[in-house]
C-alpha cells in the first residue's frame, strides 16, 4: 500500500513538473511576458528556450512575440508643396520589438498596430514639412533636394524627446546647413529670412549664445543630430521608443519625384533637351564633313548636297533617255566623219 502511495505520488509530481515545462521558439527568437493567473506581469520576462510555468496556461503562462526586426516599405506619400507641385516620397522604416518593454508593444496591437501607427505619423509629418513655410521646401525642386531635412523632421516626430535636444529658435534643418562642411547655400526662397550668406543666422546665433563656449555646444548638438540621421538611414539606428515599445533601427526616405503634370511637364522637358543636344551633335557631324569634303575641291553647295543625299534628306534622280532610230539614221551618222561632228559641237558652243 505504501509503495502504491509512493508510485502514485511520484507520478503526479512529475506529471506536475513534465505539464509546466514550456519551450519558447528560438528560430525565429521570440521573447515574451510571464502570466499569472492571466493577468502579464511587467518586467518578468521569458526567453527563448524551456521555462518553467506551474499549471500552464492557468496559473502561470506567457505571451509571446518575435523579436526580429519588421520593416514596413510605405507606398509613396503624396505631398504638395506651397509652389502647388506634386510629389511622391517613398519612405522605409525599420524597428526591432524592445525585449524591456513588451508589454507597451503588446499595447500598441504589436507589429501590425506599431506598423499603423508609424504610418499615421509619418504620413502627417510628410505633409505638414512640404507645405510649412519656415522649415519646409517653397518649391518642388528644394524639396527634391531635401532628403535630409525630411529624415530630420521624421526622426524628431517618431522620437520626441528621446533625442536631445538643440536649444536653439532656428529650426534644425537650418542649422544642418549652416553648420554642414562646406557650409551649404540657403535656396532663393530661404535667402529672404536667413541671409544669402546666412547671416541673419549669424546674427541670431550671436544674440542666443554670446558665450563661445555655448555656441560650441550649440554647434555639437547639431553634429550629433546629424550623426543620427545618417545612422538612422544607413540602418544603424538603436532608438528607443519606449511608447511603442520598440527600436528604431532605420529611416530611409528614397528619391523624391514629381508626379501628375509636373512629372508630364518634366519629362517633356527632359525629352527636348536630349533631342537639341542630338541635333547640335548632328550639326556638328555635317559641318566637319563639309570641310572635309571642300578639302577635296568641292564648293559648298556641292558639298552640302552630297552629305545631304547620304543621310536621305534630298533624293537625287538619274534620268536615262532612249531613242529609237532607224538603220538609214544610223548608217548615214556613221558616214559623218569625227571631225565634221567636233566642228558641230564647237559651233553650238
Amino acid at each position: 500500500m505504501i509503495a502504491i502511495t509512493t508510485g502514485v505520488i511520484f507520478f503526479l509530481v512529475g506529471a506536475f513538473f513534465l505539464q509546466a515545462l514550456r519551450k519558447i521558439p528560438a528560430d525565429p527568437p521570440h521573447k515574451g511576458v510571464r502570466t499569472i493567473w492571466g493577468k502579464r506581469i511587467d518586467g518578468m520576462f521569458v526567453d527563448e528556450g524551456w521555462g518553467f510555468f506551474p499549471l500552464f496556461p492557468w496559473w502561470h503562462g506567457y505571451v509571446i512575440t518575435d523579436i526580429t526586426k519588421k520593416n514596413i516599405d510605405l507606398e509613396p506619400q503624396k505631398v504638395r508643396t506651397p509652389d502647388e507641385a506634386e510629389l511622391a516620397i517613398p519612405v522605409s522604416i525599420t524597428f526591432t520589438p524592445d525585449g524591456e518593454k513588451l508589454i507597451e508593444y503588446f499595447n500598441s496591437g504589436s507589429e501590425n498596430g506599431v506598423k499603423t501607427i508609424l504610418t499615421d505619423i509619418i504620413k502627417e509629418n510628410l505633409r505638414e514639412w512640404a507645405i510649412a513655410k519656415d522649415e519646409g521646401p517653397q518649391t518642388y525642386k528644394e524639396a527634391m533636394a531635401s532628403q535630409e531635412e525630411a529624415t530630420a523632421i521624421l526622426l524628431k516626430a517618431i522620437l520626441g524627446d528621446m533625442l536631445k535636444p538643440i536649444p536653439s529658435s532656428i529650426p534644425t534643418p537650418i542649422l544642418l546647413k549652416y553648420f554642414n562642411k562646406p557650409q551649404r547655400k540657403p535656396t532663393e526662397s530661404q535667402e529672404e529670412d536667413w541671409g544669402k550668406n546666412w547671416e541673419k543666422v549669424t546674427e541670431k546665433l550671436d544674440r542666443e549664445f554670446p558665450d563661445p563656449k555655448i555656441l560650441e555646444d550649440l554647434k555639437t548638438a547639431v553634429e550629433e543630430r546629424r550623426e543620427e540621421i545618417r545612422n538612422a538611414r544607413r540602418g544603424n539606428g538603436k532608438y528607443q521608443k519606449p511608447q511603442l515599445g520598440i527600436v528604431l533601427n532605420r529611416l530611409n526616405l528614397g528619391e523624391i519625384k514629381p508626379i501628375g503634370k509636373l512629372a508630364e511637364a518634366m519629362e517633356l522637358k527632359v525629352k527636348e533637351e536630349r533631342e537639341r543636344q542630338a541635333e547640335i551633335v548632328e550639326l556638328n557631324h555635317v559641318a566637319e564633313r563639309i570641310e572635309a569634303l571642300k578639302k577635296l575641291g568641292f564648293l559648298n553647295e556641292q558639298a552640302l548636297e552630297i552629305i545631304q543625299t547620304e543621310r536621305g534628306k534630298v533624293t537625287k534622280n538619274i534620268s536615262e533617255s532612249k531613242w529609237n532610230v532607224s538603220a538609214e539614221t544610223r548608217a548615214m551618222i556613221e558616214k559623218i566623219s569625227p571631225e565634221i561632228v567636233t566642228k558641230i559641237f564647237e559651233r553650238r558652243t
